[in-house]
């Protein structure tokens, strides 16, 4: 069976709705849900509800994978070019361009991968970026999809909207997420 997990995106118009939700954040049955905040300003935040960081909102991971998946892609693309005239290289010459060169290549991939992904908002929270230009603040959770509806239910009793949804499975990064058809995705 697997489990998924969905990521839930709450609008707080005020400061009223963000400091109940906050206050709910710190009770021990919220701690099973992951919380975050989004927001462009400074805010007094709980311990519970973290605001997100530029690392967390740049695509970092998204960017680093791409560009290891690339390298070794070029690496194997060369290995292949120069395997004809590997019986003529020494047995160190082989060993550095059959494991030297494909790691050297995955390495750098990886790390400019990722330095240009510093550079890139994350696709998935670049859909809020109209609300926080507003001056709101959105606050992202990460629950189990049995738990959506409980909540839902809190998160409206505090007075936040519910702008979407995504759902994702355990053990991926990033694919697949599915958007629901909520306001979010549009």
């Amino acid at each position: 069976m697997k489990k998924t997990m969905k990521k839930l995106y709450f609008l707080a118009a005020d400061e009223s709705g963000l400091h109940a939700a906050m206050q709910y954040a710190s009770e021990p049955l919220a701690g099973i849900w992951r919380w975050r905040l989004l927001t462009n300003r400074p805010v007094r935040s709980v311990a519970a509800v973290p605001p997100l960081g530029d690392v967390a909102r740049s695509d970092l991971l998204g960017a680093l994978w791409r560009g290891a998946f690339w390298a070794l892609a070029l690496s194997l693309l060369l290995l292949t070019a120069l395997w004809p005239f590997a019986h003529e290289w020494s047995p160190l010459l082989r060993v550095v361009m059959f494991y030297g060169l494909p790691l050297s290549l995955v390495f750098f991939g990886a790390w400019l991968g990722g330095l240009l992904g510093l550079m890139v908002s994350n696709p998935v929270y670049a859909q809020c970026q109209p609300y926080l230009a507003r001056g709101q603040q959105v606050l992202v959770v990460d629950c189990r999809a049995r738990h959506e509806r409980l909540l839902r239910r809190q998160m409206a009793r505090c007075g936040l909207s519910l702008l979407g949804s995504r759902q994702r499975y355990f053990g991926s990064y990033r694919y697949p997420q599915n958007p629901s058809p909520d306001r979010l995705s549009r």
